[in-house]
């Protein structure tokens, strides 16, 4: 406008903005206590891995993983203690995966994996590695608290209905856990 011609140009920096908005979204994605992906992100992630399993004709593995015992620690140790193995419990976890693979906490003392682009054999081939990541107590507050765990797999290879597969793979495998579970109370 005018003559000569001039711009009026505001400038704003939202960088903390960007930093907040940021910060919500992986908040609504991510447990707070231990970091690991939430139900959300973990249904959106297997979601992803089976449609890419269809495309590509491979397996997509599931396993679904309960601590045992994991009432009692609370009540024995209280729940900072409680709260503190769930935190090494995951760094364990997570110490044994792949890349590729997406481990999340479900709810409570539950845990899940995605296995992308995975025969059986090698969910079975993580779920003994898993078993062995507890055969040492953790260490919390100076004491050593003794941990168990319970897994189950599902399997899927190549489902044209992702949705239908994903409900089926999670049933799978958390009736796969509760069978281990039982199993395991009568060793």
């Amino acid at each position: 406008e005018g003559d000569p011609p001039h711009v009026v140009a505001i400038v704003e920096d939202i960088t903390e903005r960007k930093a907040l908005e940021a910060s919500l979204v992986h908040r609504s994605l991510h447990d707070p206590l231990t970091g690991l992906p939430n139900r959300i992100l973990f249904r959106d992630r297997l979601r992803h891995a089976l449609e890419r399993g269809h495309r590509e004709r491979t397996a997509t593995c599931v396993l679904g993983i309960d601590l045992d015992g994991f009432k009692e620690i609370n009540d024995r140790y209280g729940h900072p203690v409680g709260d503190a193995v769930l935190v090494a419990f995951a760094e364990r976890l997570t110490s044994v995966l792949r890349a590729s693979d997406t481990a999340a906490r479900v709810g409570g003392d539950e845990f899940s994996i995605v296995c992308e682009n995975s025969a059986r054999v090698d969910a079975e081939a993580l779920a003994a590695r898993l078993r062995h990541t507890v055969t040492e107590p953790l260490r919390v507050d100076g004491v050593d608290v003794p941990l168990g765990m319970s897994i189950g797999i599902g399997t899927v290879t190549g489902s044209a209905d992702p949705e239908r597969a994903l409900e089926q793979l999670v049933r799978e495998a958390d009736d796969a856990m509760y069978a281990d579970k039982a199993a395991r109370r009568g060793e």
